[in-house]
């Protein structure tokens, strides 16, 4: 079977990886493929949660690195920042938080 050259960009643009590895050309790979292995009664309503499943499979640990601390504040550590974010962490009073609205029947 030969593709067209729109269809050929298209397959060539969805085997693009990201910075993982992984391609959508491979997520609906492996989605097609465990819908295939598993045959589930409601295919469609199942396809949710198998890609997220499958998504989960790309993941690894050692993938997952934090970024570096930070060597010096903001603003070279100016008092506006720090009274900017005290004040962002100050604890507020119970009475001053918003209530959610009563439920209606």
């Amino acid at each position: 079977m030969v593709l067209s050259e729109s269809a050929q960009a298209g397959k060539a643009w969805l085997q693009e990886t990201d910075a993982q590895g992984v391609s959508v050309y491979g997520h609906l790979t492996g989605v097609l493929a465990r819908l295939l292995e598993t045959r589930p009664a409601d295919a469609l309503g199942a396809l949710e949660s198998v890609s997220a499943d499958v998504k989960k499979g790309h993941f690894t640990p050692a993938s997952a690195e934090a970024p570096a601390a930070p060597t010096e504040l903001p603003d070279g550590g100016s008092d506006a920042w720090r009274e900017g974010n005290n004040a962002l962490l100050k604890a507020r009073a119970y009475s001053t938080l918003a209530r959610p609205a009563p439920l209606s029947c």
